[in-house]
């Protein structure tokens, strides 16, 4: 496992980090990219990755790589009749276009028998008032793995998405200094959720490392989903 090349986009946020950490146990060095520094992977790169061309120039700066966990992603809270074209625009390049452009310049750098892991949502799939751009954006990020599986199979690349549900992690908003721990509150988790809590950053960090993993070689083009029994209570 020594020298093999983990890179995540949005790798300094928490679960992020976490991954980092497990990444690095497994034997991983990591690369994270990201629009601030993270001080917890081997090495750091400041990427906007709804721009093609910061995207192309990181990738340029490795040879191969073995992993790739694409968590860059950004929310915004509005109903449709207000909803500015701008900000969709803005939620979509980084969910959407930001994934599909990780995955077109990491391609030609996977090593036979990587394995790629996107980051979608439990949104994907259930309703959740004022969220329509993320919940569409990570129902995008669905399709955009099943079709990509199927490219990447002949090399023995594996796509597979992790699909978290509450996660006790702030995402930040476009308004500065807003911050939104969740779409839930405690008490609606704690009436929605099995295990009547969000999940840890750790926890999804660990699903996605199953993902990377040998112990998941039989698995592409589907989701793991880690939602503490979300869906079984609905």
């Amino acid at each position: 496992m020594q020298n093999k090349l983990l890179i995540l986009t949005g790798g300094a946020g928490n679960i992020g980090k976490q991954t980092i950490f497990l990444a690095k146990k497994a034997g991983y060095k990591t690369l994270s990219l990201d629009l601030v520094y993270s001080k917890y992977a081997d090495k750091s790169l400041v990427v906007d990755v709804s721009k093609e061309d910061e995207v192309e120039s990181a990738f340029k700066e490795i040879d191969c790589l073995d992993a790739l966990v694409c968590l860059a992603s950004t929310n915004i809270k509005n109903d449709i009749e207000n909803l500015s074209w701008e900000s969709w625009q803005h939620l979509m390049a980084v969910n959407v276009r930001g994934a599909m452009l990780s995955l077109k310049y990491a391609a030609p750098r996977l090593n036979t028998g990587s394995s790629i892991v996107l980051k979608s949502s439990l949104s994907a799939y259930t309703e959740s008032n004022g969220h329509l751009a993320y919940q569409t954006s990570k129902g995008a990020v669905i399709g955009l793995m099943r079709a990509t599986s199927g490219e990447f199979v002949e090399r023995g690349i594996r796509v597979n998405a992790i699909c978290s549900g509450s996660v006790n992690t702030p995402l930040n908003y476009d308004n500065p200094g807003q911050t939104y721990k969740s779409e839930l509150s405690e008490m609606k988790v704690n009436e929605t959720h099995y295990f009547a809590r969000m999940a840890k950053p750790k926890e999804i960090a660990e699903g996605i490392m199953f993902l990377i993993s040998s112990d998941s070689s039989f698995m592409t083009g589907t989701e793991l989903i880690i939602d503490g029994g979300f869906l079984r209570n609905r």
